[in-house]
Order: structure tokens, then C-alpha cells, then sequence
């Protein structure tokens, strides 16, 4: 085996898999980085099929804790939960190129309380809530492609389109459409790209191989800027900001721990011809990453990664949640 097939073997490629944008109803996707762990050799494709649930159960205003309509509005946001699956395909028709596809299945309900009586007016306003409104739904998400380039030894470039091939306006049991926030599909063409820096660390291990107790430890930084068009009655959200990095430590020959920071910085929407309040969508996010990942036989492997909030500030009023769980299974032919 080469030195450059046993760097893309065991020196993993940051990638960011597109994440939807948080906005005031509370959609959201796990913003790391799953794929950096089974990337393909030359001529191989691997597989990797995840699982993330969010739970956006918590009203935050700015960086406290708030509650439901402190910040009134036509709707308050009370609770959403996002469960979603991804399909994500690669291959690597050489040493420097890498390209990939994700089809995302996304899983959501939802409930607010809406106000039909609501004007938006710089005095307080008594909260008068008229209906309780619930979506659950299952459908196809937005399909991304994209490709990495490896331009210098260490050093990668990625960029990458989102297509709106997910559903737009899902009705709920009463025939109201889901706000373009909420929506599976935004309806808009998307563009992404960035860089990674990539290496690798000698470190003991408490495996014995060909050197003994010593092993290698991948380590991974980089960046990703996503600019997202007009969608859904020229609905745009903001643009965002990914940086990431991490370690995969070869506790033993099967057995790897992980550990990734996840910062997430997005601006704030254009709500275009939607009623929705932009002033409660953009926000920063900084997140602890740990998991696990185990070897399997037939050239699988699982994975587990929790993802802990240690900083966050919204614009307004918004949702979040306690803590994000990535967990999923992979496989290379």
C-alpha cells in the first residue's frame, strides 16, 4: 500500500453534510462531520447510512432560557422534533477526487400557538392565543451533491449544490400548509463550499500491530460557507458559517473514540413574500462532539456521536434543544 492510499485510508476529510437552516420554527440538522470517517480509497465507494434526532423542546431568548411567547408573535413556537435519515454515497475515481451524494428523509412534528388576531406593533401586546397547530410528516429532503479536490498534500477543497427535490408545503390534518420553515424542501438551489486541513498524530494505543502500542491518530480542521437562494414564496434563509475539527483516537484495533467542536454560524432570513418573522431566525452555536465508533466484520462499521450545546445565542426568540444524537452505520466495496 502506497504512503497516499494509507493517508486516505486513516486521515479522515472534512465535509459538511448540508444542514438545514434553524429559523423560527425550529427545523434543524446536526451541524458535524459523520463522513469524515469512511471515506473511500481510489476506485471504491462507500456507504453510510445515519440516523439524527433533535428534540427542540427549549425557548431561548438571546443566550438565556425564555418561555413560550416571552417575545409574542402571530405564532409561538412551543416544541418541534426532527428525526432524520441520510443516505450518503461516495466514490473516488482517484487519489485527489472524491464524489458524493446525500438523499435526506426527513421526519418532523411540530406545534406552535397562533394568534390570527396579531399585529405586529412596538407596544407589548397581551398574548391572546386562538389555536393550537400540529404537523407530523415524512418526506423525501433536499438532495445534495458535491465534490473534493485534494489541491496540496494536507489540504482539501470541497463545494457542492443542494436541489429542491423535497416536498415545500406539507398540510397538517386541517388542510394549513407548513410554514416554508418548516417544510422539508426549501424550494431553493443552494451552493456550498470550503477547505480542510488534515493530519496525522503518533499515538500510544492499547493495541498491539506491525509498530506495536503505538498507532495514528487522524486529526482534522476546516471550514464551510453555504449561500442559500430564494425557495418557497421567495422565502431565503440566512447564510451560514460551518467550522469543524476533530480526532478519531484508535483505542484499540476495532474500537475508536471521537471527539469533534462544532461551531455554527448562520444569519438571519429573508422572509420574502411569507409573513414569518425574520427577527427571530439567525443564530451561533458552539458544540462538544464525543462518540464512539466500533468495527464490524464485512468491512462495516458503526458509529455513535452526541452532540452538546456549550454556547448558544439566538436572534429573538427560538427554539432549541438540550443535545443532538448522530448515530449510524457504514460500509466500503
Amino acid at each position: 500500500m502506497t504512503a497516499n492510499l494509507r493517508i486516505l485510508l486513516v486521515v479522515p476529510m472534512f465535509v459538511v453534510i448540508p444542514a438545514a437552516v434553524l429559523a423560527s420554527c425550529g427545523s434543524a440538522t446536526c451541524p458535524m462531520d459523520p463522513q469524515s470517517l469512511n471515506l473511500p480509497l481510489p476506485r471504491q465507494f462507500t456507504l453510510d447510512v445515519s440516523f439524527q434526532y433533535i428534540d427542540q423542546d427549549q425557548v431561548r431568548i438571546g443566550r438565556r432560557e425564555g418561555e413560550v411567547g416571552e417575545i409574542h408573535s402571530h405564532h409561538d413556537e412551543v416544541r418541534t422534533v426532527n428525526r432524520g435519515v441520510g443516505l450518503l454515497a461516495n466514490y473516488a475515481p482517484n487519489e485527489r477526487l472524491v464524489l458524493s451524494a446525500l438523499v435526506p428523509f426527513v421526519s418532523r412534528y411540530h406545534r406552535h400557538l397562533s394568534d390570527s388576531h396579531f399585529e405586529p406593533t412596538a407596544a407589548p401586546q397581551k398574548v391572546r392565543h386562538t389555536l393550537v397547530e400540529t404537523w407530523r410528516f415524512d418526506d423525501l429532503g433536499d438532495v445534495a451533491v458535491s465534490a473534493r479536490y485534494r489541491f496540496a498534500p494536507a489540504f482539501w477543497a470541497t463545494g457542492g449544490i443542494e436541489l429542491p427535490t423535497g416536498k415545500r408545503r406539507p398540510a397538517n390534518d386541517d388542510g394549513e400548509s407548513a410554514d416554508p420553515t418548516l417544510a422539508p424542501g426549501s424550494g431553493s438551489v443552494d451552493i456550498f463550499g470550503g477547505v480542510v486541513y488534515q493530519t496525522q498524530i503518533g499515538v500510544p494505543s492499547l493495541s498491539r500491530g506491525p509498530l506495536g502500542n503505538a498507532s495514528v491518530m487522524p486529526f482534522f480542521a476546516g471550514a464551510l460557507y453555504r449561500h442559500n437562494g430564494f425557495g418557497t414564496d421567495h422565502y431565503r434563509h440566512g447564510p451560514q458559517l460551518l467550522v469543524n475539527a476533530g480526532v478519531n483516537y484508535p483505542l484499540f484495533a476495532r474500537l475508536d473514540v471521537l471527539a469533534q467542536v462544532n461551531a455554527d454560524f448562520r444569519g438571519r432570513d429573508d422572509a420574502g413574500n411569507t409573513d414569518e418573522d425574520s427577527a427571530n431566525t439567525g443564530r451561533t452555536s458552539i458544540y462538544l462532539s464525543p462518540g464512539l465508533r466500533v468495527g464490524l466484520p464485512g468491512g462495516l462499521a458503526a458509529y455513535w456521536l452526541l452532540q452538546i450545546p456549550v454556547y448558544q445565542r439566538v436572534n429573538g426568540i427560538q427554539l432549541t434543544s438540550d443535545y443532538n444524537l448522530v448515530t449510524g452505520v457504514q460500509a466500503r466495496f
